[in-house]
């Protein structure tokens, strides 16, 4: 019963990384346009 509450919790947790890895890598950066000041 723990086992399988420790394998789930894992596979949440790796699908939560990759899907923070996923958004950094769409994260744009550059310089601010004028109409943003």
């Amino acid at each position: 019963m723990i086992d399988d509450t420790l394998l789930e919790s894992l596979d949440k947790m790796q699908k939560a990384v990759e899907h923070v890895q996923h958004q950094f890598v769409t994260v744009r950066t550059g310089r601010a346009s004028p109409a943003l000041i």
